[in-house]
């Protein structure tokens, strides 16, 4: 548009009126909409830009990280007042790498702070509620961190070199420190297990029980024995004499003649089968309780120690036991042992997930009642989660620590990130991380309340 600057007097109303209504055309949606739509006004010193989300969450630019939110009240859950002071935002969404932050502003950016430490324990054995004035020492504190951390037993004595406490079964999982000493003595493990020739693919739990008995082990070697001499005496009779001398027995399972010498061994082989690799796998891992760990035994006798043993192994992995062989130790004796290690990892994140969230619900109540719902205050019904195995999922994923083979390397990273307990230098130290955790179901609050049915199980008045 193109104005006369020579055009003397004042402007006239009507003159005003024509050139806001040609400005109003030349400008087009930029100033007026047709629809009558307005704009969202524009704040002069920060231009027409909006915020960027992540930013406004303290989460996006290196200045949002800076910022001072607001954490609110403490939680019973927060880890705020804890020493540290500080925690490891993992995040790899939004940080290519760990990143240092005070416990308070990990929080208000709704992370959830993880105690990974070797100074953990369960809130039940917690000295002081978070944001509140009842600070009262726990007696048995110390003595719960030192069963933990395999320092002593207990009878508050020290453990010898090959012994560990093992104590999952009771409450007490194992820190950091003792799984990852259990991670490092792999390759010595694995070593042992081979030079032994031991043959993991014997653990089948479709064999079902295999119960200790005294001097029962001993005539059932027996029995095997003489069933394999046999068998190989008839496969020689039956033209088979190569095989039997290579200890190929299943060439004789497909021979009518050796139909019933064939199934009797093997009925007995696969049993002492279990019993000599599980007797490998406990001398390798030190689980006998005499000379040192690794025992003193006849390969395939099912004797007393290595009943001992088994027990041992069971409350190792968690397995409610009574040194029986059983379809839920011998899948976990199926399990390679760095699986099973791995798996002695995963247990303690979840402890430690758990405590960190505040949840209880682990998916039992929706496998004993599938069809229940409840309702959120819309009315929206919901199925039952787990969340233990979500929780636990996610910080696991985050953490990079749902690989068994790779787990190994990725905890040793989060060691270099611990300050070290002058008390116990040679331990896994103090480690705080902060990961983004699922969201919890609407019914959870800060005060909620619980009812209890404990189930006493049967009574037995034999006894």
């Amino acid at each position: 548009m193109v104005f006369d600057a020579q055009t003397p007097g004042p402007m006239s109303f009507a003159r005003m009126l024509a050139l806001a209504a040609a400005c109003c055309a030349t400008l087009g949606m930029a100033a007026c909409s047709g629809d009558g739509a307005r704009e969202e006004p524009v704040d002069p010193a920060r231009g027409s830009e909006k915020e960027d989300p992540k930013d406004a969450a303290g989460v996006g630019s290196e200045a949002s990280w800076a910022k001072q939110l607001d954490p609110g009240p403490a939680r019973k859950t927060s880890m705020r007042e804890h020493p540290q002071g500080q925690a490891w935002v993992i995040d790899p969404e939004r940080l290519e790498e760990p990143r240092k932050l005070a416990i308070d502003q990990a929080e208000a950016r709704g992370y959830t702070v993880i105690n990974l430490g070797d100074s953990w324990r369960p809130y039940i054995f917690s000295q002081k509620t978070p944001g509140v004035e009842d600070l009262s020492e726990n007696v048995y504190a110390a003595r719960y961190l030192d069963l933990a951390n395999d320092r002593t037993d207990a009878d508050g004595d020290a453990l010898a070199d090959h012994e560990h406490n093992y104590l999952e079964l009771y409450g007490i999982p194992p820190t950091l420190s003792v799984v990852l000493e259990e991670w490092q003595a792999l390759g010595e493990i694995e070593q042992c297990l081979t030079e032994a020739g031991y043959d993991g693919s014997v653990f089948d739990p479709a064999i079902g029980t295999i119960a200790y008995k005294k001097k029962a082990g001993a005539k059932q070697l027996k029995s095997w024995r003489w069933a394999k001499s046999k068998l190989e005496k008839d496969m020689r009779k039956a033209g088979l004499g190569d095989e039997a001398a290579a200890g190929n027995y299943a060439a004789a399972a497909g021979n009518p003649d050796l139909e019933k010498s064939y199934a009797y061994f093997q009925g007995l082989d696969r049993e002492i089968a279990v019993v000599r690799n599980a007797q490998i796998r406990f001398r390798c891992e030190k689980l006998f309780n005499e000379y040192e760990g690794v025992g003193k035994f006849t390969l395939g006798d099912y004797d007393v120690y290595t009943h001992h043993a088994l027990a041992n192994f069971e409350k190792k992995h968690d397995v409610m036991g009574w040194g029986h062989f059983t379809s839920d130790n011998i899948a976990v004796l199926a399990l390679s042992p760095r699986e099973a290690v791995h798996q002695r990892l995963v247990r303690v994140l979840t402890e430690r997930v758990v405590s960190a969230a505040g949840i209880v619900e682990d998916g039992s109540a929706r496998d004993w009642k599938p069809d229940f719902r409840y309702s959120d205050e819309q009315g929206q019904e919901y199925a039952l989660r787990d969340l233990t195995g979500e929780f636990t999922e996610t910080a696991l994923t985050t953490l990079g620590l749902g690989d068994p083979e790779t787990a190994l390397a990725r905890l040793q990273e989060l060691d270099a990130l611990t300050v070290d307990d002058p008390e116990h230098p040679g331990g896994f130290g103090e480690l705080l991380v902060a990961v983004r955790l699922p969201e919890l179901p609407p019914y959870y609050s800060e005060d909620m309340k619980f009812s209890t049915v404990i189930d006493r199980g049967d009574v037995w008045y034999d006894f």
